[in-house]
């Protein structure tokens, strides 16, 4: 059955967000078609003004065309409201997408906002709005006290880049007695890539391949830079996501999480001790259910298996502890652990 002309545009917009390096040779194979035709569309695409080319001949990169951006400022010594700032510059500007699309760009900007305006403690609020063929990016950005500096402080952290493994837990706040701590956990699970700059650290998920990643730059941000990217069409729907982490139909609690033990690691350091498996454990009696992420995680040592799955798990035998993505080395550690249980 011959495909769409759609689909294999679609594919080859996708290639280039992805920054294929060779889309055309990609798209050939995805759709069993000749080059020559994979170029032709490629070629329409250009002429769209979806896809630029940039240099030529084998040295060609592709880049998607933004047809324009939208930038406001706003000073946070007024009384803002993430309601409306949605209202006046974003809403209108996205009314083309779905129904679903539009519900996701809504819920992930307004929960930026406010974390802005209520935890920032800044005086300066800027917000952008960019969009090709098949992406919104939306980025909110303070001159605040930067989110990494101020989880550290709040729960006593001796390194900063503990606080994005706290951040990927879910129900963490400074204020709980304003906020659930839900907002970070899902918008950055419902857009395709979600990132978060402040000082010289990066908390990334990209939703494409599952990648968790914490990034040190040389570059000094003040505040904070949250920049979020939906890829159309949306392939999440937000209820699912809220189903998909509740505690069911009955009791529409966030109950269960999700924790990248990427995060954890520092540098070439293993999951090897039990401090480290205790400073991973933390708050994790506010959850029912919890499914720990060994991918791109190596090896783990005894102690470290052992404090979670024996001790923890029999001082807390209502919460459950799942595990995924682990390799034949950490299973025997887990293994283990839950033998002398």
């Amino acid at each position: 059955m011959p495909h769409k002309p759609n689909e294999i545009r679609q594919y080859l917009l996708e290639r280039v967000y992805y920054s294929e390096l060779s889309p055309i040779a990609e798209t050939a194979k995805e759709f069993a078609i000749s080059r020559e035709a994979a170029y032709k569309h490629l070629r329409y695409l250009i002429n769209e003004n979806q896809i630029r080319a940039i240099g030529s001949g084998r040295s060609t990169t592709y880049k998607l065309v933004s047809p324009g951006t939208i930038v406001k400022e706003y000073k946070l010594s007024q009384k803002l409201e993430e309601d409306i700032i949605w209202q006046e510059i974003m809403s209108s500007t996205l009314n083309d997408l779905s129904s679903n699309e539009s519900t996701i760009c809504h819920y992930g900007f307004t929960e930026m906002v406010n974390n802005a305006i209520e935890h920032s403690g800044g005086t300066r609020l800027v917000v952008h709005l960019e969009r090709t063929a098949i992406s919104v990016t939306l980025s909110v950005k303070d001159n605040g006290l930067g989110i990494f500096n101020k989880i550290t402080k709040a729960l006593k952290l001796t390194d900063k880049r503990r606080a994005l493994l706290e951040l990927s837990k879910g129900k963490l706040t400074t204020d709980p007695k304003h906020h659930t701590g839900e907002g970070i956990f899902f918008t950055s699970r419902i857009f395709d890539s979600f990132v978060i700059h402040s000082d010289k650290l990066s908390f990334i998920h990209k939703n494409s391949d599952g990648i968790w990643q914490s990034r040190d730059s040389e570059q000094q941000l003040n505040g904070t830079m949250v920049i979020m990217t939906l890829l159309q069409p949306a392939k999440q729907k937000l209820d699912q996501l809220f189903n998909k982490f509740s505690s069911g139909p009955d009791e529409y609690r966030f109950s269960r999480t999700h924790v990248p033990l990427k995060l954890a690691q520092y540098g070439h350091d293993s999951l090897i001790s039990r401090s480290q498996a205790k400073r991973v454990l933390t708050r994790f009696e506010k959850f029912d259910e919890i499914l720990l992420d060994f991918a791109e995680v190596n090896i783990i040592g005894q102690a470290f298996a052992d404090e979670i799955f024996r001790v923890f798990a029999k001082e807390n035998p209502d919460i459950s502890i799942k595990y995924t993505n682990a390799n034949t080395q950490i299973k025997k550690m887990i293994h283990r652990a839950l033998s002398n249980k």
